[in-house]
């Protein structure tokens, strides 16, 4: 089953195929929850934010940063992300990506499952006609896991008896600056 991707998403004018915003998200499926982090660029008053299955929004941006979570359930899961924003008092919504789970499978689409040889799929939509954009999401799976053999773990035992990690954990960096940044703050 693939536990991590990436998608990179453009939203480009019509006219010229110049930049308008972009966003990079790192998904992982872990633990019955799938966690998103992205980093947008875009004009200084372009405030994105991720909805998932129309329902649940990723609304919590600091320095260009959106992070957040979703439950995944057991019965099975068609997520649908879309990157949002207010413009002119409307909603616009564009569509980043999709990714299904199905019996301990992540699909591309229904009974098309990612491999080794099949990594990504692309997106590519209207986001907002009135201003003549469109979106363009490429969307790959990172790390495919053979859920049949229990994953290593990344620790070493040092002589003290303590252990040192080899891959830091980034969540926990990354709360660890959110909390850093609200206590400086003030």
């Amino acid at each position: 089953m693939c536990t991590h991707f990436t998608s990179a998403s453009n939203i480009t004018y019509d006219s010229d195929n110049s930049l308008y915003s972009s966003m990079l998200i790192d998904y992982e499926l872990k633990d019955g929850n799938v966690t998103m982090f992205g980093k947008f660029s875009g004009p200084l008053d372009y405030t994105p934010y991720l909805i998932i299955d129309d329902a649940q929004g990723c609304t919590d941006v600091l320095n260009n940063t959106i992070y957040c979570g979703y439950p995944l359930f057991p019965s099975g899961n068609k997520l649908l992300v879309f990157l949002s924003e207010y413009f002119n008092y409307t909603q616009i919504y564009g569509y980043a990506n999709r990714i299904i789970i199905r019996e301990n499978q992540a699909l591309m689409a229904e009974n098309k499952p990612f491999t080794q040889t099949n990594m990504c799929q692309t997106f590519n939509s209207v986001y907002d006609s009135n201003r003549n954009l469109s979106i363009s999401t490429k969307s790959c799976c990172t790390f495919l896991q053979d859920l049949a053999s229990p994953s290593p773990v990344s620790a070493t035992t040092t002589t003290s008896g303590s252990k040192s990690f080899s891959n830091f954990n980034f969540l926990t960096l990354f709360l660890s600056l959110i909390a850093a940044f609200g206590i400086f703050k003030v």
